[in-house]
């Protein structure tokens, strides 16, 4: 509890209600419903290939990329999608 009686919870709670509060001010209201609903669940928006080939975009990104961080998130990166 802080000295004012608010918990961490709370404080961090009352932050999240103010993000959500802006961001609705910003760019309006959530639109209903889930927008990836109808996509097949092999779909690329909604499913990772962890050992496809990286394109050239993701090929730089990935060399900053040190070998022990490789494998954060559950993607590996060690080989570089050389398979």
């Amino acid at each position: 509890m802080t000295t004012n009686g608010e918990s961490a919870a709370d404080r961090y709670a009352a932050r999240v209600d103010i993000v959500l509060a802006q961001r609705t001010r910003l760019r309006g209201p959530q639109p209903p419903g889930d927008k990836r609903a109808g996509c097949p669940t092999d779909h690329p928006l909604v499913k990772a290939d962890p050992l496809r080939r990286l394109d050239p975009n993701l090929a730089i990104i990935a060399s900053y990329i040190e070998a022990d961080e490789g494998s954060a998130r559950g993607v590996t990166l060690n080989n570089h999608g050389e398979n």
